[in-house]
């Protein structure tokens, strides 16, 4: 199966299953790096605008990346000026990376959008869509991974862990502050004994990951997430490839888009986990997540995560936190999409 065939209808129930799933809300941190955040502006005015209902069929869905830009870029008084802003920054291609890659739904949403983009009368190509890097631990989803790297378009590279953004002697140092583990014992306590002591083992947690993220962040500074940073790639097999795409990969003067999509783990925080927030075992992931895009020299950085991720949470994890006298470092949009935004069940 093409993952990437826009016209493939098993492609199409996959997504279609993946977007009913339950709300979920995406941050989106783009550097301000003059015309280059204009590709987020019109995204973040299309929000407040009607938008028609999405699709409800397989076939829909094939013609739903068409009509969306035509809707954004020619049933609209700005639908001129967003199609030529939107033509200047992807004219030179876009480079995706991605950690918690899981079934590729983010860079196969691209290249839909691309295709959309195309059908809508702009200039480009598919070949603009370069998957540079892939990440995730779950079989299921590197089987699906190795399979679209035979695939034109496919990703160049895969590896296994978000933790491979840091070097050996600082990955077993993230390690060894992790909480301890506390084993069931036979003890009889009563109900308000059990849940204090749940509730000191989650603060516990808690204070370690904290700790974590404090260390990655330090590390960082430091400059511990090098731009020549190499890991074991599961696509080249005994092979140390780049994670992070170079601009020798591409001839000198194309200078395409940068961009990280990733959904880190959501049970933290939504209904279907522990809710524990930053005290559950993906936090230190995502901090490290967090701290390599923030270090990064991505134009574009997507997170998406349940919607009761808390806005502090994601801020946090890029060290978004400035003063009067000091611009930010990453603008920030932030879109709640609902499953009624997709079409009825």
């Amino acid at each position: 199966m093409k993952l990437f065939d826009a016209r493939q209808n098993t492609f199409c129930r996959r997504v279609r299953h993946k977007l009913a799933l339950c709300k979920r809300h995406a941050r989106v941190a783009a550097r301000g790096r003059g015309g280059r955040f204009f590709v987020w502006r019109h995204a973040e005015h299309g929000v407040a605008e009607h938008r028609p209902k999405g699709p409800s069929t397989c076939g829909e869905l094939l013609d739903w990346p068409r009509r969306h830009c035509q809707d954004i870029w020619q049933n609209t008084h700005e639908g001129s000026q967003r199609k030529t802003r939107a033509g200047l920054n992807l004219k030179r291609g876009v480079v995706l990376h991605s950690d918690y890659t899981g079934h590729m739904s983010a860079e196969t949403g691209v290249r839909l959008q691309m295709f959309g983009m195309i059908e809508s009368g702009m200039e480009g190509s598919l070949d603009h869509v370069i998957c540079w890097a892939t990440c995730d631990k779950k079989k299921t989803s590197q089987a699906i991974i190795k399979a679209a790297s035979r695939e034109p378009g496919g990703p160049h590279h895969l590896f296994d862990n978000v933790l491979d953004h840091l070097p050996a002697v600082h990955r077993d140092k993230l390690k060894s502050m992790r909480p301890p583990v506390h084993k069931n014992k036979n003890v009889r306590m009563t109900a308000e004994e059990k849940k204090l002591q749940k509730k000191l083992q989650i603060q516990e947690c808690k204070d370690a990951y904290n700790k974590q993220q404090k260390f990655v962040q330090n590390i960082a500074a430091r400059g511990a997430f090098e731009n020549q940073r190499r890991a074991a790639c599961l696509i080249h097999p005994n092979k140390q490839c780049l994670m992070q795409w170079q601009s020798s990969v591409l001839p000198e003067g194309r200078r395409p888009l940068s961009w990280n999509i990733s959904g880190p783990v959501c049970v933290a925080f939504s209904a279907f986990g522990s809710r524990q927030g930053l005290a559950d075992a993906s936090a230190e992931p995502f901090h490290v997540w967090g701290a390599s895009v923030a270090d990064s020299e991505h134009d574009l950085v997507t997170c998406e995560n349940s919607d009761e991720m808390p806005a502090k949470v994601f801020y946090d994890a890029l060290s978004l936190r400035c003063d009067a006298s000091c611009p930010p470092k990453w603008q920030v949009v932030e879109l709640i999409l609902n499953n009624t935004d997709f079409g009825p069940d």
